[in-house]
């Protein structure tokens, strides 16, 4: 609940130096909270958020930054895929 407030707060403010990579992630998770409220539980919108926020943020700090490619990007994908199925499977 913490996080939502922060990024409400996020969200409202008028300052003009937010970039995109930090806005879009807020404005795409907020809508999966009230969207998803009543057909998951906590810990599944918890796990939408994340997936959100890492599959905006990662291909953008790889084109903007050009960090050497490594294979624990794929394992840590990995993991995440299973996350999410474990966490939806039933």
């Amino acid at each position: 609940m913490a996080d939502t407030l922060k990024e409400y707060a996020h969200l409202n403010k008028t300052c003009k130096t937010h970039s995109l990579s930090n806005d879009l992630p807020a404005r795409l998770q907020l809508p999966a909270h009230r969207i998803g409220y009543g057909m998951f539980t906590l810990s599944q919108l918890k796990i939408i958020r994340k997936v959100i926020r890492l599959s905006v943020l990662i291909p953008f700090a790889m084109l903007c930054a050009h960090p050497p490619f490594k294979w624990d990007y794929v394992q840590a994908g990995t993991c995440l895929a299973g996350t999410v199925y474990f966490m939806f499977r039933g």
